[in-house]
């Protein structure tokens, strides 16, 4: 299988230099350092698991987006030292984009460690912890706006932009691409929910008009949110559980192969996937976190001053660029896949990620921010609301055939384009 760019290692073949033939599925024993040395590097982890030092030499030097990890020190600094906007906000910008990417790196190896239920619950929700940091970090500032337009931006990059390049990229392999229908409209049936049901507080103001507006407007929004909330947790009971029963706990056997077949198939593919033991890849989440939310609320708090000061909209910030950070990790493997495998895998996680935004992140931070007294509401801009429902009428009718071509990315990516110009003319 060709090897995933973005997983490419920052020192060639130092990383699997560490493991032995085992990740290949030979001989499954880990190289230790020799005496005192392996003692060391084996500390705390399981028989047969990574060494710490394996564990976070993969993590760190894995992927080509470590190279702005350099940018972290600096976005500390400049905020502590308050340096100019331009360094304060590039800085946390950049610095965001491989804390990003190590965050779901880190819950994906934790994952690994867990059962078959937990494991895909973890795996699921991973790509959706930066999204709720950022959301959060500005809610607690009271900048509801970049919630709202940062939230609606992250659906609009891997619905539109991400989905069209897929397109175009497929289409440099063959005229026409192919991908399951009936998968992806079952979770695009999903997306399209959750993006109407956050369509309605707007459509409401405008059909109505009330002037008990903003009493009305919080529990409608509350409302829709538990509704939501409720729509992704059935969702997630139907993957993890129903699914499950139906196909046994391993998934449907491959033709020819008996259940022991398919336990050790499984056992094996989780080896092949663990590249950190345990603890390390709880102990590398505690550490990133609160240097990521640390980044966040500086990034957070210098766009109005950045805004202003270089006359970028504020809009514009939330919507194109915040995006590019947060979903960056994901939408480049997405892109790979649709240039490399088939197309049916790049789909599903442009229409996943979609319906995460919609129905996990969004409500969840409406009631979070309920909970903690900085109250969110679902009231998108009139513009903003055409936007969203544009765009996921486009995306269904689309891959409603299970078929692609270059003209279909061709449209998405237009529809994204003048999308960021409208609103980096928005004020």
């Amino acid at each position: 299988m060709p090897q995933d760019p973005e997983r490419t290692p920052l020192i060639p073949n130092r990383i699997s230099s560490f493991r032995g033939q085992g990740r290949n599925g030979e001989s499954g024993q880990s190289v230790r350092a020799p005496g005192g040395v392996g003692r060391i590097v084996g500390f705390v982890r399981g028989d047969g698991e990574p060494s710490w030092v394996q564990s976070f030499s993969w993590l760190l030097f894995g992927s080509y987006f470590n190279v702005f990890l350099a940018f972290v020190p600096l976005s500390i600094v400049a905020q502590q030292t308050n340096w100019d906007v331009l360094h304060r906000f590039g800085f946390s910008f950049f610095a965001i984009i491989p804390l990003a990417k190590l965050l779901g790196e880190a819950s994906n190896q934790t994952a690994v460690q867990m059962g078959n239920t937990l494991a895909g619950f973890m795996n699921i929700t991973s790509g959706s912890v930066i999204n709720i940091i950022i959301g959060l970090a500005a809610l607690l500032q009271d900048e509801v706006r970049i919630v709202q337009t940062a939230m609606l931006g992250s659906i609009l990059s891997e619905l539109v932009l991400v989905m069209g390049i897929s397109f175009l990229v497929d289409a440099l392999k063959r005229p026409e691409g192919l991908f399951h229908g009936n998968g992806t409209q079952h979770l695009s049936s999903l997306m399209t929910l959750g993006c109407f049901i956050l369509a309605m507080p707007a459509a409401y103001d405008v059909a109505m008009k009330s002037s008990e507006g903003p009493s009305r407007y919080s529990v409608i929004s509350k409302g829709a949110s538990i509704v939501l909330l409720l729509v992704y947790c059935s969702y997630l009971y139907f993957q993890l559980v129903t699914v499950n029963s139906i196909y046994g706990n391993f998934g449907a056997p491959t033709p020819g192969e008996t259940t022991e077949d398919e336990r050790i198939r499984i056992e094996e593919e989780r080896v092949r996937n663990q590249h950190m033991n345990g603890l390390s890849a709880v102990f590398a989440l505690v550490l990133i976190i609160p240097v990521t939310w640390f980044c966040v609320n500086d990034l957070i708090s210098s766009i109005d001053e950045f805004s202003s000061h270089y006359n970028v909209s504020k809009l514009f910030i939330g919507l194109i660029l915040l995006p590019i950070i947060t979903n960056a990790a994901e939408n480049v493997p997405s892109i790979y896949m649709a240039l490399t495998y088939p197309l049916e895998t790049a789909v599903p996680i442009c229409v996943g990620g979609t319906m995460q935004i919609a129905a996990l992140v969004i409500p969840l931070l409406v009631v979070i921010g309920w909970i903690l007294g900085h109250e969110l509401s679902l009231i998108f801009s009139h513009f903003e609301t055409i936007v969203l429902i544009v765009s996921v009428l486009l995306v269904n009718t689309l891959v409603q055939d299970g078929k692609s071509n270059y003209m279909e990315g061709l449209m998405l990516v237009s529809l994204y384009f003048v999308i960021g110009l409208t609103f980096w003319v928005s004020k």
